[in-house]
This record gives structure tokens, C-alpha cells and sequence, in this order.
């Protein structure tokens, strides 16, 4: 029994890494599987959660084949591996061309809640894209919470701008800033409406005014 165990624990130690047969290629596929995951929580990416579990579940094979292939178990087999690869890195080139047009689109409609969902997906160069993000949370900052990516960005662009080492923020490190940006936040929102309540007001006794004259000088 502690045989057995003890070849689980290997084996799904072994798993967590790429195999090294075609790496090149491999590790572009391997490593990208999360963010691929991600997009199934994008908005607009529901009718591609289908195809998403199948290129999941056609790479959690094909590393599991790259592992056998690596032992020698199925060297024959190495040959379908390198094409497996090749396909599934189209896919995944697929993907990030997707995602990248995602990303434009919300920011020319101004969609606050796609541009979230797509910036923390990590299928987008937040590094090359670090200025239009930053640009677009500072003029958009009442109806986004820039916890993760975002604040990774602006605290790493604060620490250039100022000779500061970056430290990158941990989840308990930001709840209290987090916390007095959500009250801002809400601020904001009430004066806003407070403010439309008060000019529709304002706009109807105006109406009524205009009304009254004309029925004075009829």
C-alpha cells in the first residue's frame, strides 16, 4: 500500500512539470493552461466554453503522452506527440489572438466589466500593455476594482516613477486599501445620484415655470 502511494506522489510530482521531449514547443501549450481556463469566466467567451474543455482535456493528455514518450514507454509514439503539439500551439495562438481582441473591444466601448475579466485572465501582455491599462483604470476608477492585475501594474509603475523597489502586494496588504476604495467608491456613487436627482428637479420646476408664462402671456 505505501508502495502504491508512494508512485502516486511521484507520478503526480513528475505531472506538475512539462515533459522535456519538444519543450519548445510544449511549454508554450503547458504553461498557458490556466489563463486558457480563465477565458470559460470572461464575459462573451460562453459559447467557446465547449471548445475550451476540449483543448483542456487534449492537452492534459498530450502531457501525459510527452511524459511516455519521455520514459520510453511509447518512443514510437513520438512523432504523433510533435504533431499533437503543433496542433494544440495553433489553438492556443487561437486563444491569445482572441483574447487580445477582447481586450481591444473593451476598450473602445468602454466596457468596464469585460476589460476586468480580460485583464486578469493573464491571456493579455499586461507588461506590453501596461500603459493603455493603467489609462483606462484612471479614467474609469469609480466603476472598477483594480485588486490583482491592475494594482500589480500601477504599484510596479509608482515604484519606476519614483527609483522604489517594486514589492509585489499580498491579498492581506491590500484589503485595508481595498476597503477605502470600495467607500470612495459608493461616495461617489450617492453624490452622483444625489446630483441626477437634483437636476432632474430642477429641469421639471424650470418646465413648470415656462408652462406658467406661456399661460400668462396667452
Amino acid at each position: 500500500m505505501k508502495k502504491v502511494l508512494l508512485l502516486c506522489v511521484v507520478w503526480l510530482g513528475l505531472f506538475a512539470q512539462n515533459p522535456k521531449v519538444y519543450s519548445v514547443l510544449g511549454d508554450g501549450v503547458y504553461d498557458s493552461v490556466d489563463k486558457v481556463k480563465a477565458l470559460k469566466s470572461v464575459d462573451g467567451y460562453v459559447a467557446f466554453i465547449p471548445k475550451i474543455d476540449r483543448y483542456l482535456t487534449e492537452v492534459a493528455k498530450a502531457k501525459e503522452l510527452g511524459y511516455l514518450v519521455e520514459s520510453g514507454q511509447k518512443i514510437s509514439q513520438k512523432t504523433q506527440y510533435l504533431k499533437t503539439l503543433r496542433k494544440l500551439s495553433e489553438e492556443n495562438k487561437y486563444f491569445t489572438r482572441s483574447a487580445n481582441s477582447t481586450f481591444k473591444s473593451a476598450l473602445e466601448s468602454q466596457n468596464s466589466d469585460l476589460f476586468v475579466s480580460i485583464v486578469n485572465s493573464g491571456m493579455v501582455d499586461t507588461q506590453k500593455n501596461s500603459a493603455k491599462i493603467i489609462n483606462y483604470y484612471n479614467k474609469h476608477t469609480n466603476e472598477i476594482n483594480p485588486d490583482g492585475v491592475i494594482q500589480n501594474l500601477m504599484d510596479e509603475a509608482y515604484a519606476k516613477k519614483h527609483k522604489k523597489k517594486y514589492v509585489k502586494k499580498t491579498k492581506s496588504l491590500t484589503n485595508k486599501a481595498k476597503v477605502k476604495r470600495i467607500r470612495e467608491a459608493d461616495k461617489a456613487k450617492e453624490v452622483a445620484l444625489e446630483k441626477k436627482l437634483s437636476d432632474e428637479v430642477a429641469q421639471k420646476k424650470e418646465k413648470i415655470r415656462q408652462e406658467q408664462e406661456k399661460e400668462l402671456f396667452k
